[in-house]
């Protein structure tokens, strides 16, 4: 695996190994092994900078949500007033500042301290703060819905049209799991996830075992104990995290922080098919030096699956243990990007850079970066697998030819 600081706004780099045949697909709740190794010869993942988010609001803080509607307008919140987020082109020039200091805003579309960000399949703008609030806005910010009670999602998926599947931590939720289908209405309809068991559904119907019991042997269920004392002494939150990304109308896929497994769930709470990946320096127990540890150095940050179907996972991996976590994480951490071809179980291509992704937002990767000032600025980048031109015969993708 190769790794270099992305100097330029277009980097490539080329991983090829020995071909294996495509196994064929495993239907199994039996996690199928990952092959170390690279298989399609002349692949390589590509990185360009697309978008650059340029504006004094955004460098006091790293903002808790970013997303981006169908139109190409990006939408950032909080920055330096928790209260505030902000609309951009997709071209990165600030269009609007939207928030309590707003006069054209009514009341009740303000939010409280923003948690979370995310557009719904409607251009619709869903925001939640801190106080269980979610407030509901059209692209020109006027109120369509708010709802009151439920918890700010760490993150958050369409179902069809209007319906959401939402990711709580189970030590953050009541139930204890960390998936929840919403209706249209943004009511509850199931959880589940925290260790295959039949989903949680509201107003009745089958049942997780209760966590922390006999019937649920999940790392969730222990930790998601919320207001036990027993739970609460051993709490590790980190174990509980997960990241999503969408496969297709009935299903998504999720992966831990902790360990390098691929969950394919079906909105119903069924789960069909894991993929896993032995990587020696991607092992559960190292952490951040608190006591107890809440978070490992080394992670699967976030997941996406691309419009081919393949399947991209984003780490985090120490590289510099000297550089302190909270003000020089960009020294501190590299990013590795893996590709996999899930249907065929395949490893396709790798990469590590000297740089900080941090997650997706509609396809694209974000960052935060350091201008030549000694700002941070917001990035958006485009990833891509290519393949290089030549006389490659054996099975792979078909993939437009690499930039030279």
């Amino acid at each position: 695996m190769r790794r270099r600081r992305l100097a330029a706004p277009m980097v490539a780099f080329m991983i090829t190994s020995a071909v294996a045949a495509a196994p064929a697909r495993v239907q199994s709740s039996e996690p199928q092994l990952v092959p170390s190794e690279p298989t399609c010869a002349g692949c390589s993942i590509r990185l360009e900078r697309k978008v650059t988010l340029a504006s004094e609001a955004l460098l006091c803080r790293i903002p808790a949500g970013v997303a981006r509607d169908s139109n190409g307008r990006i939408y950032v919140g909080p920055a330096c007033d928790e209260h505030r987020y902000y609309v951009f082109d997709g071209d990165g020039r600030l269009m609007d500042e939207r928030g309590k200091r707003r006069a054209s805003v009514s009341r009740r579309s303000v939010p409280g301290e923003i948690n979370q960000l995310w557009v719904d399949p409607l251009d619709r703008l869903h925001v939640y703060d801190a106080s269980d609030r979610e407030v509901v806005l059209s692209a020109h910010g006027g109120t369509l819905m708010t709802k009151t009670g439920g918890r700010a999602p760490f993150s958050v998926l369409a179902v069809g049209d209007k319906r959401q599947l939402h990711h709580i931590p189970g030590a953050y939720h009541p139930s204890g799991e960390p998936f929840h289908v919403l209706d249209d209405r943004s009511r509850l309809e199931r959880s589940f996830g925290a260790s295959g068991n039949p989903a949680v559904v509201a107003g009745g119907g089958a049942r997780a075992a209760e966590p922390g019991s006999a019937g649920d042997s999940s790392a969730t269920g222990a930790a998601g104990a919320v207001g036990a004392a027993s739970a609460m002494s051993d709490y590790r939150p980190w174990l509980t995290k997960r990241s999503i990304a969408r496969h297709d109308e009935s299903s998504f896929w999720s992966a831990r922080v902790e360990k390098y497994r691929l969950e394919l769930w079906t909105h119903d709470g069924e789960l069909v098919r894991q993929l896993q990946r032995d990587l020696e320096w991607l092992q559960p127990g190292a952490s951040s030096g608190t006591d107890p540890p809440e978070w490992p150095e080394n992670v699967v940050a976030a997941i996406h699956q691309d419009r081919d179907g393949y399947l991209w996972v984003m780490l985090h991996r120490l590289v510099d243990a000297s550089a302190e976590p909270a003000i020089d994480w960009q020294r501190r951490y590299d990013t590795v990007f893996e590709v996999l071809d899930p249907d065929a179980g395949l490893l396709l291509a790798t990469l590590q850079v000297d740089d900080l992704f941090d997650g997706w937002v509609d396809g694209m990767l974000r960052t935060l970066r350091e201008g030549p000032d000694g700002n941070y600025r917001l990035e958006l980048w485009e990833a891509g697998l290519c393949k290089e031109p030549g006389p490659h015969k054996e099975p792979g993708p078909r993939r437009e030819p690499c930039p030279r």
